[in-house]
């Protein structure tokens, strides 16, 4: 059970066991006609209130409370009774839910719940509560719960920042404002509300219990925890900030298609705090979208996949995660970084996304991703530069897998030669986005194939030890682009047909020899295959040239071992045929 459910589960136990438990409830006025607004005063350590808006025997909108008891807690109070702050002597009056509450909670450990399961808070309040807690009191041990869980209605959620006055808020709730002003009622025959001598700013644990409707949340920074569980529904997260004193979790439930936006006006500054999504059993659904694209700063972009969890560091001033119960569970569905105009590197250490989408945005970019064989996600990770360019690092050097590789113009596909199970999906959705693509393949015998290269790119293909077979369409090389294929300390086949012209330069390079191996032609030795015509070649170095009339490019190669399936007599006669 993770961090925030056991908040939850926490805050039920605390309810249940201070059902007993009460606070006081009064009521003011500023002058004998005119009724003022509402006081909640807890100064018991555990003690647990519950306040809610429902009609009277009348059909009049009223608060309404849990077991409480007059101010001086010489009279108990029935559910729509409060205390009139007579002095005289003793009398009621019901509160008209339109009239502002103050609520007071002054030890540690004391809990607020705001609706109920017949009268849900996002139906059922129509006025601001004004919350402050005393000074001595363990910031960390005081609660709000918004509870709207019965409530199939769509709410919006205005959470954190500040009202105009400047009060911090805790949530605007469907346009009605739980915050913390400092004031509060001073007693008896009450003047307008004044700052409370011991009170403070409430900077507790804020927990909002969303219902099933399509409910749109807006979270800004502040002070304290908070949790926010959606449920069901197609909910909208727009995450602008949060406080370095207020970790933000969000649960964003099952039963919809939910999407979370994160920055506010293309910029993430404002992140100072944790950020972290819960997934529940990893069946939920969210997209979500990081926008940093205003932002005028170089990044260094890690993102970590464990089991059922991943985070991303270094995109935002503090860090963002990912999280759900199921060990091998991929989530979130879709997750996108947007990044600004200057130069950014992104270190992707496995994939647990879904889908994961990665825009430099601008400047000359780099993405490196280590490819991870630990039954994380598999992809597909898509990467472009809005205006600027990309180099591409896949790094599977690691790995004791033999793997297909497949690279076309605009992708890298991975699978386990073995099962044929998708392992890598790299995809650059433009082409013109990509500057060099490095390939560094692992251990095992491995089989790439490069069936395009687009125009103006640089492709380096590093070979492990393991031997690896390289099957090159020279024909489909782009204009302007280079090509390195270096082999391991294996037995390396390389494959070709004739490069196309004007492609810039074509290199292989066998690579070392495992110990033990004899000069060739032996299982050591490194295969070149020209599928073509060709002159100039010496056994362990040389330039593949066309003959006269052959347009095709010419063709590097050299080795630390001579080349054994390139010497069968024919390129000193210029007579090299498929």
């Amino acid at each position: 059970m993770n961090r925030f459910r056991t908040f939850f589960a926490a805050s039920l136990l605390l309810c249940a066991a201070n059902a007993g438990a009460t606070c006081t409830a009064s009521w003011a006025y500023f002058e004998t006609r005119s009724s003022g607004p509402a006081l909640v005063r807890c100064d018991g350590p555990n003690e647990t209130l519950t306040l809610w808006q429902q009609p009277d025997e009348f059909g009049n909108q009223v608060w309404a409370h849990s077991p409480a008891s007059s101010l001086d807690k010489q009279h108990a109070l029935a559910t729509l009774d409060w205390d009139d702050l007579n002095p005289q002597g003793f009398a009621t009056k019901r509160m008209a839910a339109s009239k502002h509450l103050f609520v007071e909670l002054l030890a540690s450990g004391e809990t607020v719940l705001i609706g109920t399961n017949a009268f849900p808070a996002d139906t059922h309040l129509a006025a601001d509560l004004d919350i402050v807690s005393d000074g001595s009191a363990n910031p960390n041990s005081v609660s709000v719960v918004v509870w709207s869980r019965s409530s199939s209605a769509e709410g919006v959620y205005e959470i954190g920042g500040n009202r105009a006055s400047g009060a911090p808020r805790l949530v605007r709730l469907n346009g009605h404002d739980l915050f913390t002003s400092g004031l509060t009622l001073s007693g008896t025959f009450v003047s307008p509300p004044s700052q409370c001598p011991t009170c403070v700013n409430f900077a507790g644990t804020l927990a909002i219990i969303a219902g099933s409707g399509a409910d749109h949340f807006y979270a800004d920074a502040r002070a304290g925890q908070t949790n926010v569980f959606a449920h069901e529904g197609d909910d909208t997260f727009n995450i602008f900030g949060v406080d370095h004193l207020g970790p933000l979790t969000i649960n964003a439930g099952s039963g919809g298609a939910n999407t979370a936006y994160i920055g506010a006006s293309g910029s993430v500054a404002a992140l100072q705090g944790p950020l972290m999504f819960d997934g529940g059993n990893c069946a939920d659904a969210l997209y979500v979208s990081f926008n940093a694209s205003a932002d005028n700063v170089s990044r260094q972009v890690s993102t970590f996949a464990q089991l059922g969890s991943g985070v991303v560091s270094g995109f935002a001033p503090a860090d963002v995660s990912f999280h759900c119960d199921t060990a091998f569970g991929v989530y979130p569905a879709w997750l996108e970084l947007k990044a600004g105009p200057k130069t950014d590197a992104f270190s992707i250490d496995g994939l647990f996304a879904q889908e994961t989408h990665i825009d430099g945005g601008g400047g000359d970019d780099f993405v490196a991703l280590k490819m991870r064989h630990d039954l994380l996600g598999t992809g597909p990770l898509f990467v472009n530069s809005a205006t600027g360019t990309v180099s591409l690092e896949l790094d599977d050097r690691d790995s004791t897998i033999a793997t297909d590789v497949e690279l076309r113009k605009d992708y890298a596909y991975f699978t386990n030669r073995t099962t044929h199970a998708r392992m890598a999906w790299v995809i650059w959705n433009d082409a013109t986005d990509v500057e060099n693509v490095t390939l560094r393949l692992g251990k095992s015998l491995n089989d790439v194939s490069l069936f395009a290269i687009p125009d103006d790119v640089s492709y380096f293909i590093r070979g492990g030890d393991g031997g690896t077979n390289i099957h090159l369409a020279g024909e489909k090389i782009g204009l302007g682009s280079s090509l390195a294929l270096t082999g391991g300390a294996g037995r390396d086949v390389f494959t070709m047909t004739p490069v196309a012209p004007g492609s810039g330069l074509v290199s292989v390079n066998g690579g070392g020899e495992p110990p033990g191996c004899g000069p060739g032609p032996s299982q050591c030795g490194d295969v070149l295959n020209y599928l073509g015509k060709a002159s100039g070649a010496v056994p362990t170095s040389g330039v593949l040239v066309p003959p006269p009339g052959d347009l095709s490019n010419v063709v590097f190669f050299d080795s630390i071992e001579a080349f054994d399936g390139i010497f069968n007599g024919c390129f000193q006669s210029g007579a090299c045929t498929p």
